[in-house]
């Protein structure tokens, strides 16, 4: 089923599940990226408000009811963090993936400005699209294992990798559900969906394209 109809020539993109089942998503819909929320009964609302020509997007659900987002409201872009009440922060200051040192490497911001690099990937491997666990734990998406796959960095630095895709398939672009549950995209069955992995380690797939169409979720590659 469809669940956006973007006027015109515009696009929605970036789902990820809020509270009480709405969804949070990017739209140009109104001539710039915005971030976007439908509630369960389809009303769509405009959550960003982005000053000037500045824009948002990239939206993720953080410890259940606070919005992560990338904007570019301070000139360039950075990662916002939006509170349930609807107040912004910059927070990179926080985590965010950059090439500063050659490739992509997933980097920390404390709140006095230091950045630490979060993740080292051997050889010419890369880490990006990273997002927070409910248990303060890091999910990105890497190559190190030759394809891309999903893993997990503890609060200990333990780097786990969290799905096996089969074959030549990969999975990427991790999402946190809510409910604590992994939502990601893979090819595993021959084309681009959308999984979800519950807390067990249980897989479904969650949508079914059409004939040669693909669904996927959508972050920086």
């Amino acid at each position: 089923m469809q669940w956006t109809h973007s006027p015109g020539g515009s696009e929605s993109w970036s789902p990820t599940l809020y509270q009480g089942g709405s969804l949070v998503f990017a739209s140009d819909r109104d001539g710039k990226r915005e971030i976007y929320r439908m509630d369960k009964d389809g009303n769509v609302a405009q959550w960003t408000h982005s000053p000037g020509k500045s824009e948002s997007w990239g939206p993720n659900v953080y410890w259940g009811d606070l919005l992560v987002f990338t904007s570019n409201r301070s000139g360039k872009r950075e990662i916002h963090l939006m509170d349930k009440d609807g107040n912004v922060t910059r927070w990179t200051h926080s985590i965010f993936t950059s090439d500063r040192d050659g490739k992509r490497e997933i980097h920390r911001v404390d709140k006095k400005g230091t950045v630490t690099q979060w993740t080292h990937s051997s050889g010419a491997s890369e880490s990006w699209a990273p997002v927070m666990y409910q248990d303060a734990s890091l999910i990105f998406t890497s190559d190190r294992s030759g394809k891309r796959e999903i893993y997990r960095l503890d609060k200990e630095g333990t780097v786990t990798q969290w799905t096996h895709s089969p074959g030549n398939s990969e999975s990427w672009s991790p999402s946190v559900a809510v409910n604590g549950s992994l939502v990601f995209s893979s090819d595993r069955a021959g084309k681009r969906e959308i999984y979800r992995m519950d807390r067990d380690g249980n897989i479904l797939q969650w949508t079914h394209s059409p004939d040669n169409s693909e669904s996927w979720l959508s972050t920086p590659e």
